[in-house]
């Protein structure tokens, strides 16, 4: 997510729809950002989801990869 500077509305409500559609069909997600907010993305996507979540600051993307392919 970096440069990630938002969504419209159409946008959101798309990638809501896919994603609550597959949220099941995911193992490990990492967020990878650098802001506050995309964390808290990651929290409440992990809340909503059997699947496990995680957020990572952009300077940890290499462990991100590593943690995902556990």
């Amino acid at each position: 997510m970096k440069d990630f500077h938002g969504y419209d509305l159409e946008g959101l409500w798309a990638d809501i729809k896919v994603d609550v559609s597959h949220l099941s069909d995911y193992g490990r997600m990492a967020f990878v950002g650098e802001k506050k907010w995309q964390e808290w993305a990651a929290k409440v996507t992990d809340f909503f989801t059997s699947s496990e979540v995680k957020f990572f600051d952009l300077k940890e993307k290499e462990e991100a990869k590593k943690w995902i392919g556990q």
